[in-house]
């Protein structure tokens, strides 16, 4: 295996470990879904498709460094719609869709449904490391 592979596999080993406890950060709410990557490059196909620069938080993001979450439509869950930063302490960093374009009214709502979410699962994290 060539040293490329061998760094490749150790990125996609380490981000498997991450995608278990990140599950704590999906949510739904109305027509709209929030979900982790499912790979390192599905985060590098999400840049080119929005055409912004989140393929460049793919190594950070499979490390643990923070965390890289899509919004997507219900009807539509694999096809890129907004991307989100959120920080290793659950908060939210930045949102954007195509082109870097701000959020919409409705992605704008969910993120306002979901902040109260991130908050309760910082103080659970809280109370069991207290």
């Amino acid at each position: 295996m060539r040293p490329e592979q061998k760094r490749r596999k150790h990125a996609e080993e380490v981000f498997a470990k991450h995608q278990k406890e990140r599950r704590k950060l999906e949510f739904q709410s109305g027509n709209l879904l929030i979900r982790q990557p499912k790979n390192m490059g599905e985060i590098i196909n999400e840049g080119r498709n929005l055409h912004h620069c989140v393929g460049g938080y793919a190594k950070r993001h499979a490390e643990g460094k923070l965390h890289i979450l899509f919004i997507r439509r219900k009807s539509s869950p694999d096809q890129s719609f907004y991307t989100m930063e959120v920080s290793t302490d659950d908060r939210i960093i930045q949102v954007r869709g195509l082109r870097n374009c701000n959020p919409t009214p409705e992605v704008t709502a969910l993120i306002e449904e979901y902040k109260p979410y991130l908050d309760k699962i910082l103080a659970k994290k809280e109370r069991v490391t207290a």
